[in-house]
């Protein structure tokens, strides 16, 4: 790449080239970047040593080198080069924008965000240079790794302005789309403030420090609102402004604060109240229900062919062999894993008569790792902290006899909320069960769970009382309940477990119904996605109807997108710029009744037919849905037609062999045996009665590390 004396400098000192380093760099200079440019690192780290070497060591080779060293991972040299670097030139932005980057893969994400804004503040005159994005995207990584969600995204979403990056937009694409993320985690608080806003004597001034804040300078930005706070407290602009950037620097706690004062405001409707207190109970550290700890007991295995019997013969227990999935910290899967149950467990036999209080939930899980060459064969016990945990184990001991020795370890591998807890207990169906009383019971415990259990269970959130006893209080008191009954109507966890209307535990606690929004109101929706569950569809435009299904689709808000799939579905001509078939999917994949999806998918292919387009991945889809709603009928047919009409596609076959992957098959045949490594003594688990099962159930991953960018020319 060539270099000319009139580019910026790589030290960024606003300065060309020919007045900086001067113009005899100006070739090495473009062999070093056209080296990196073609990934030759250890190349242009050579050149580079050389270069200094024979002309000394210029500001603008050091930043480079640091670069270089950053990329290759030499951490430990690339920091030593850059304290150098910033001991000669303390107020020069790139410096602390190699300073954050090296934070960041350090993983000191607070560390990293106030140096890169220390680079953002010394940055001279008003452009922001591109290569800024890689510390952006990288300090982004950082806060992923510390669950610091939102400030991620912003960080993610100005480096994705700066610069077109397909990593970058992939990262932020994984982070909206992500279903692991959770739905308030997916806000963005808007700092926009109308031209005619009033009052005037401090609505300049907030505008100005939103210029700061789109420029990146947002401890900056932070600095001027807490100074408009002090001169004119309690407004709720300034106050959700700076909450906003509080969470985008990462300051959670402080966030959370900001959060509370705001919602406090008696300017803000109830609906405002009630979701910014969701938000600040979502992102705060501080458990906002009572805390149960989770314990993993060891016990050491002394008879393993003894364990796998009793393990297959008692009714309380349910193994599963060779998992494949890591239930600890053990480097290895274990050789058997499975649930104890709060009661014998039901028989295959038993039909649809089963009833909710006879059907068993897990109380616990245990996992068996064989004996190998460098340890003895050991026995996991994990159950949560409830008053009966003690109780459990000793049970479990006397089930497992002399197989098992004495507890050898305790140890707290986790926390858990105690309402949590109470939803997330799993409900064990005898096979036979079919999937819709499977969904009517589940209905019914989770209808029982919010109606009778939460009222009744203390919060810290709620100053240790029960939302029965808060209700009757303050206003406030109610926002902070509505708050939390908005995180369990949004818990991914409980999306799927029917159409509760969750108006009725407000009733009963007298706490107001959420107020519907119309589309003149549709700028709070923005960045909102509990806000969007208020948004009156019926009253927005084709064009803003569209908007809102995008948004929905991409924070992945079911509880908008299945109302709004139904709106677009009733206006037909729509369909000319969003297929029915891909509405009709939606609400099949987000329906709990099963005999609806099948319909809806049925529906999907009739659309696509009637506009002349193909089925293929319709049935590619309606296969995945019967596989998991473990859908036999039909499930024969679909994939025989599948065989002899579509696998010509070389798409379609891939999007068959991902679905069956996914649930332990694969094409042309079953997976092959797995085997033990050789010399591990493999414990053993009968077939007989043992209801055993091998999920094949995929985790963990690998991560690579980010390049961090040379300079250049701008």
């Amino acid at each position: 790449m060539d270099i000319n004396i009139y580019q910026t400098c790589p030290c960024h000192t606003d300065k060309k080239i020919k007045f900086c380093c001067g113009k005899a760099i100006v070739g090495d200079l473009s062999r070093i970047v056209d080296l990196s440019v073609r990934e030759q690192s250890v190349a242009a780290l050579n050149h580079v040593d050389r270069t200094i070497s024979r002309l000394g060591r210029r500001d603008c080779l050091s930043t480079m080198r640091a670069h270089i060293l950053l990329s290759l991972g030499e951490l430990d040299t690339a920091r030593e080069e850059n304290q150098q670097f910033l001991t000669r030139n303390p107020r020069a932005a790139i410096g602390y924008q190699h300073r954050a980057m090296l934070l960041a893969e350090s993983g000191e994400s607070n560390e990293a965000v106030e140096a890169l804004q220390d680079a953002i503040d010394l940055l001279p005159g008003l452009n922001v240079p591109l290569s800024i994005a890689s510390a952006f995207r990288m300090t982004a990584i950082s806060l992923l790794k510390d669950d610091k969600l939102i400030a991620a995204t912003e960080h993610l979403v100005f480096a994705s302005n700066l610069v077109e990056d397909p990593g970058i937009t992939e990262l932020l694409r994984s982070v909206r789309h992500s279903g692991e993320v959770p739905l308030m985690h997916k806000s963005r608080l808007n700092l926009s403030l109308p031209d005619d806003f009033a009052p005037p004597e401090w609505a300049e001034a907030g505008r100005n420090a939103v210029r700061f804040a789109w420029r990146g300078r947002w401890r900056a930005a932070l600095q001027r609102l807490q100074k408009l706070d002090a001169d004119f407290p309690n407004q709720p602009w300034i106050l959700r402004a700076i909450a906003a950037l509080q969470t985008w620097l990462g300051r959670t706690g402080d966030a959370v604060k900001t959060l509370a004062e705001y919602a406090g405001s008696d300017q803000l409707p109830f609906d405002d109240r009630a979701e910014t207190f969701a938000l600040a109970f979502a992102i705060s550290r501080e458990p906002r229900e009572r805390e149960l700890d989770v314990v993993r007991l060891a016990y050491p295995v002394l008879e393993a062919s003894r364990l796998g019997e009793l393990l297959v013969s008692n009714r309380r227990l349910i193994a599963y062999r060779n998992t494949g999935s890591h239930l600890d910290s053990d480097e290895r899967a274990p050789d058997i894993a499975g649930i104890i149950l709060d009661r014998d467990r039901l028989d295959d036999s038993q039909d649809d008569e089963v009833d909710e209080e006879r059907v068993p939930l897990t109380i616990g899980r245990f996992s068996v790792f064989g004996k190998r060459t460098d340890r003895p064969g050991m026995m996991h016990l994990v159950l949560t902290g409830t008053p009966d945990l003690d109780e459990i184990a000793n049970e479990f001991r006397h089930w497992l006899g002399t197989s098992i020795g004495p507890e050898s370890e305790r140890e707290v591998v986790n926390r858990v909320g105690e309402f949590t807890h109470e939803l997330t207990r799993e409900m064990n169906f005898p096979a036979t069960v079919s999937a819709r009383r499977r969904q009517e019971i589940s209905a019914r415990s989770f209808e029982r769970l919010v109606m009778e259990t939460f009222p009744t269970t203390p919060f810290p959130a709620l100053g240790g009382r029960t939302p029965a006893e808060a209700a009757k209080e303050e206003e406030r008191d109610r926002a902070l309940i509505a708050g939390l009954i908005l995180l369990i109507e949004n818990d991914g966890t409980v999306t799927f477990r029917g159409s509760f209307d969750f108006d009725r535990i407000r009733d009963k606690l007298n706490i107001p119904r959420r107020e519907p929004l119309a589309a003149a109101e549709k700028e709070k929706v923005i960045g909102a996605p509990l806000a969007l569950q208020r948004m009156d569809l019926t009253s927005l435009d084709d064009m803003n109807l569209v908007a809102v299904f995008a948004m929905a689709m991409e924070a992945g808000n079911l509880r908008v997108l299945r109302p709004c799939a139904h709106e677009l579905l009733s206006r037909p001509h729509i369909d000319k710029n969003l297929n029915h078939e891909q509405l009709y999917m939606i609400l099949a994949s987000a329906t709990f009744d099963d005999d609806e999806a099948i319909e809806l998918i049925h529906k999907a292919r009739q659309s696509a037919v009637s506009h002349d387009r193909g089925v293929g991945r319709i049935l590619v889809f309606e296969l995945e849905q019967r596989m998991k709603r473990n859908l036999t009928d039909g499930l024969e047919e679909l994939l025989h037609t599948l065989e002899t009409r579509y696998m010509e596609d070389p798409r379609i076959r891939y999007a068959v062999s991902q679905v069956l992957e996914k649930f332990g098959l694969r094409l042309g045949g079953p997976r092959p045996a797995e085997f033990d490594d050789e010399g591990d003594e493999a414990l053993p688990v009968s077939a007989g009665d043992s209801a055993l099962w091998t999920p094949d159930q995929e985790s963990g991953g690998s991560g690579t590390r980010e390049k961090s960018g040379l300079w250049l020319p701008d």
